[in-house]
């Protein structure tokens, strides 16, 4: 049902790209910017109906370099934070080195974004601050932790 459902959001998806380039011939800068985030937002959706059509497909296994990843999620947020109530500082901190493993890339993605939507939702409405930590546990992987400034910690192990 999933998948069938991710297949029919593809016509609206393709309408809506076409809308944007019309309206990008026909705007002055200002609504530029406004379409550069919408054209983002639509890249968002058709992730979310490729993550949809993947249900019951075996994962892919390729490496992924999990700070690119973590890093597109904290500028996705960030570009939205400004249009909310309440400020929220979003910040991305890495290990030096390579924080890469082997695994989906668009999968390693969501889970980071619902680790992030996760801790704005501990932030209840009021200001604050988000940390994404990425770390190297002694037994191999890479750590992801969304700290809030309230004390909330919300974290997930993705195996080396």
């Amino acid at each position: 049902m999933a998948r069938d459902a991710a297949q029919h959001a593809g016509a609206p998806l393709a309408s809506l790209r076409g809308w944007i380039e019309m309206l990008r011939e026909r705007s002055d800068p200002g609504v530029a910017q406004v379409l550069a985030h919408m054209e983002r937002d639509v890249d968002r959706l058709e992730r979310v109906t490729t993550r949809f059509e993947r249900i019951g497909t075996s994962p892919r296994r390729e490496p992924v370099d999990v700070t690119a990843v973590a890093d597109g999620v904290v500028r996705w947020f960030a570009d939205r934070v400004s249009t909310l109530a309440h400020r929220v500082v979003l910040r991305l901190e890495a290990a030096d080195g390579a924080c890469t493993v082997t695994g989906d890339a668009m999968l390693i993605e969501w889970e980071i974004e619902s680790l992030v939507q996760d801790a704005f939702n501990a932030l209840a409405g009021r200001d604050g601050s988000l940390t994404v930590r990425l770390d190297r546990p002694a037994d191999g992987g890479v750590r992801v932790q969304v700290a809030v400034d309230t004390g909330a910690l919300f974290e997930i192990v993705l195996p080396g």
